[in-house]
Parts: structure tokens; C-alpha cells; sequence
């Protein structure tokens, strides 16, 4: 066994798990930055926040713009394929 591993314990880690999901959800955010449609200003805003704080950054732009995007069309409903015809 490597003499590194040998010094390592279960509280270790949380010191090489956090770092890792930090980085990922960031890259998601990052990600999600870069397809979601927002104003000029705000897109430009939410890029220098994401890049400069990483994960708290990324954990901060979650919480304000949320997970799921409202599609172009919500609220209606899509139109029926084939006409409905009454029931007798």
C-alpha cells in the first residue's frame, strides 16, 4: 500500500468530497449559464458571480434562477393532433 493512503482516515474525507462537488456543481453552473436565455446585463452578471466565487457562487445562482427554466410556451397547452369529436 502506498504510503500516502496509509495516512488516510474516514475524517479525511470530507476534505477531498467537498472540493470535488464544488467543482462540478460549478461546472454545471457554468453549463446551465450558458444555455439559459436571460438579458444582456444580467447573463453578464451572473457569469462574473459564478466565475469569481466557484461553488458558492454556483450554489447562490441555483437558488435565485432555480433548477428548471419555464418553457417557451407555459402556460398553454399544446394543440390537440386530431379534432375532438363530442361524445353522444
Amino acid at each position: 500500500m502506498p504510503r500516502y493512503l496509509e495516512d488516510f482516515r474516514p475524517e479525511h474525507a470530507p476534505l477531498i468530497i467537498a472540493p470535488v462537488a464544488g467543482i462540478i456543481l460549478w461546472i454545471w453552473a457554468l453549463y446551465d449559464w450558458g444555455t439559459r436565455k436571460m438579458d444582456g446585463i444580467w447573463k453578464f452578471i451572473w457569469l462574473i458571480i459564478i466565475l469569481f466565487t466557484m461553488g458558492f457562487g454556483a450554489i447562490v445562482y441555483f437558488t435565485c434562477l432555480g433548477l428548471t427554466r419555464e418553457s417557451e410556451n407555459s402556460g398553454s397547452l399544446p394543440a390537440p393532433t386530431k379534432p375532438v369529436t363530442p361524445i353522444d
